[in-house]
């Protein structure tokens, strides 16, 4: 069993069905296509005059590449043009190099698609984002607590909850096969309202009375 099991068209060589996975894997997943969706949803309310958005992504890995394709047709369905910024390495030198490109061809926003590369490189992505006024998008409060203009994702607290049942369902005898893989229930919706200050970003009052939580 595993939590954040990607649910994405590649993933079929691992279970059959998200209903009934067959095998021996199930899990909980923290990623989907409404998610993606629903985070670009929210930024066309924050940057309703952006047009130009970045996808910053491991391209290393093939599960968040699909995640990155995943997000850049979410936006483009929203009328973004989008500009992919795909990351290699754990290197400072490149964070800076494809958020150059990105205000290049004239882009202010960039969604980072949260992996082992992101995460280590979170401090950078957002220090170089801020020198550059780009507002930064991320999946996990992690990175709106670092200074991220806004996180919108899976509530992974509730997840683990969710898990533990299954855990008990299977020390009981249930095959972990038969237990459909889940997709998020809960989620989280939080604002930097530092941030939005800094970068000039006046947040409708309608998206603050929406956030789970906002910090200033």
């Amino acid at each position: 069993m595993a939590i954040g099991l990607p649910p994405t068209a590649g993933d079929h060589d691992l279970f059959a069905s998200l209903a009934k996975p067959g095998g021996t894997v199930t899990g909980f997943s923290n990623f989907g296509e409404e998610l993606s969706a629903k985070r670009i949803e929210i930024l066309r309310e924050l940057l309703p005059k952006s047009s130009v958005l970045g996808i910053l992504h491991n391209v290393t890995d093939p599960v968040f590449r699909a995640w990155g394709v995943q997000t850049e047709a979410s936006a483009r369905a929203q009328g973004l043009r989008t500009v992919r910024l795909g990351l290699r390495l754990t290197s400072p030198g490149e964070v800076t190099t494809l958020l150059r490109s990105l205000r290049d061809e004239g882009g202010d926003a960039v969604v980072v698609i949260r992996d082992f590369l992101t995460h280590t490189m979170r401090d950078e992505i957002i220090r170089t984002s801020a020198e550059l006024d780009i507002a930064v998008i991320a999946e996990q409060a992690a990175f709106v607590e670092a200074g991220a203009l806004m996180t919108y994702g899976a509530d992974l607290p509730d997840l683990f909850r969710r898990a533990a049942g299954y855990v008990d369902r299977i020390v009981k005898g249930e095959k972990a096969g038969d237990l459909p893989i889940q997709l998020p229930a809960k989620f989280e919706f939080i604002i930097n309202l530092k941030t939005a200050k800094a970068l000039g970003i006046t947040v409708p009052a309608v998206l603050l009375a929406r956030a789970d939580e906002v910090i200033e």
